[in-house]
């Protein structure tokens, strides 16, 4: 009855995609959306007649909300960096309420190499259909712009830029063995004892560059020691290996709550909720010691607009679930509610305060 009356008399008419599919009808075309694993529904409309002004709008609505990515085929989420690390952990937080959300399977691929710019690559030479997006951090899209990293992409022309994902502060660390509680007493001991200290360079983001920017600001002689990644590093400082570690939060909260490290400053300028008692790098007298923690969501140039809305309302939807909210606290960590174009102003603004600071 519902094809009858779509083909004679309404015009329109949304059903499942097997009525479309059981019971062909000359006098109707069916328009398949939100094609899914499991389900899927059709918009029929009678076929050489000119739709209803209501019923125009209604399928105009339908399809622009379920664009055609692809037949029965999941998300790809790629993930720069290692298994079980800080962004892993919040790509997979994210990814289990996005796929809620779409009603599809999303996938997290690790693309792990050159501090981030390996994934980010990836994600720049995959086809722009929707079908594969991925986590970006300042390392690939700020600092590898300032001579640190290989051109495999332009941060602004070969990359869309989604929405932000997560902010997550940065926190200067001293091992439980070091005799500092304040900034100050850690300043006066090294500048006491030049050369006495070892400071980690980890990666080739913003904990390294912080390690840089800190020795340069307070003028102080530190031995470094380069780390591919946070996570041994973080073991080195447990192990008296080494003094001073910039970190991001959710590789340090354990360690912090446990008191085998201690953290001295916020490499930002609000305190985290969790840490009201460590000020920030402009209380400590360091205002330039600031860099941003966090990842944003990629995708490749050239995304149809159907499709980039429909991912941009989907992360929307996923960042706003309480469910995010408490995971990512449960790593230090806020949702990043910046869109696409905030995130390029912002980055554009990083660019040029960090080639100042490095003339």
């Amino acid at each position: 009855m519902a094809m009858s009356l779509a083909s004679e008399r309404f015009g329109i008419a949304v059903l499942p995609t097997s009525c479309g599919d059981a019971a062909p009808n000359p006098r109707v075309c069916c328009i398949k959306i939100t094609p899914q694993l499991d389900r899927g529904v059709s918009i029929v409309t009678r076929q050489a007649a000119t739709l209803s002004e209501a019923a125009r709008l209604m399928k105009g609505a339908l399809t622009r909300r379920h664009p055609k990515t692809s037949s029965d085929s999941g998300i790809t989420l790629i993930v720069p960096f290692p298994p079980n690390g800080p962004a892993d952990r919040y790509a997979r937080y994210f990814a289990q309420v996005f796929s809620e959300k779409i009603e599809r399977r999303v996938s997290v691929d690790n693309a792990v190499g050159l501090g981030g710019l390996l994934g980010v690559h990836k994600i720049t030479r995959s086809a722009p259909d929707g079908l594969t997006i991925g986590l970006a951090g300042t390392g690939a899209t700020v600092f590898s712009c300032l001579g640190n990293g290989d051109d495999l992409f332009d941060v602004f022309h070969d990359v869309t830029y989604l929405h932000g994902l997560v902010n997550v502060p940065n926190i200067l660390l001293v091992g439980s063995h070091v005799a500092a509680w304040r900034m100050t007493d850690l300043i006066a001991q090294a500048r006491m004892r030049p050369g006495r200290y070892q400071i980690a360079h980890v990666g080739q983001g913003s904990l390294s560059v912080l390690a840089d920017l800190f020795q340069k600001k307070t003028d102080l002689l530190l031995n470094a020691r380069n780390y591919d990644g946070l996570m041994p590093a973080m073991t080195d400082l447990m192990k008296q290996r080494v003094d001073i570690v910039f970190a991001e939060a959710a590789g340090a909260m354990s360690a912090i709550r446990n008191d085998v490290v201690r953290p001295l400053m916020v490499a930002g300028y609000e305190r985290p909720s969790w840490l009201p008692n460590t000020p920030t790098c402009e209380e400590c007298g360091l205002p330039d010691v600031f860099a941003d923690g966090g990842y944003c969501l990629v995708a490749p140039t050239g995304l149809k607009d159907d499709i980039q809305h429909w991912l941009i309302r989907a992360i929307v939807e996923t960042l706003e679930s309480p469910a995010i909210k408490h995971d990512f606290m449960s790593l230090g960590g806020t949702p990043d509610y910046r869109t696409g174009n905030m995130y390029v102003d912002y980055l554009k603004s990083e660019h040029a305060r960090w080639r100042a600071l490095n003339t």
